[in-house]
């Protein structure tokens, strides 16, 4: 009997892992979309911008070198704006604390 209950644990355990398996092949796989849509995004829209200001007169060098540019950019943009909200954070975190002091102030005062 106790060699059943084995056997059933590890048919279990083993469907876990391959369960484990599939998952994080999937999350692999949408990440690496994820990541082709951005860089065909950028790729575009660099090819739109350059043809647009130098009609057929640029290269796949010119392409690639904006595009860099403009993930480069959006890049350092996505680090200030979370840089703010932390600072943002902060602020509230030591309004909160100044109200509580002046509570705390106003309290012994009376």
């Amino acid at each position: 009997m106790a060699n059943l209950l084995e056997i059933y644990d590890a048919m279990l355990e083993e469907g876990q892992d391959q369960q484990e398996e599939v998952l994080e092949k999937n999350a692999e796989e949408a990440l690496t979309e994820e990541r082709i849509e951005a860089i065909t995004k950028y790729a575009t829209l660099a090819d739109n911008m350059l043809a647009e200001k130098h009609g057929d007169d640029y290269t796949e060098e010119d392409v690639q070198e904006l595009a860099s540019y403009l993930i480069d950019h959006d890049a350092d943009i996505e680090a200030q704006q979370e840089k703010v909200a932390e600072h943002h954070q902060l602020g509230i975190i030591m309004a909160r604390g100044f109200k509580a002091e002046m509570e705390a102030s106003q309290e012994e005062e009376k």
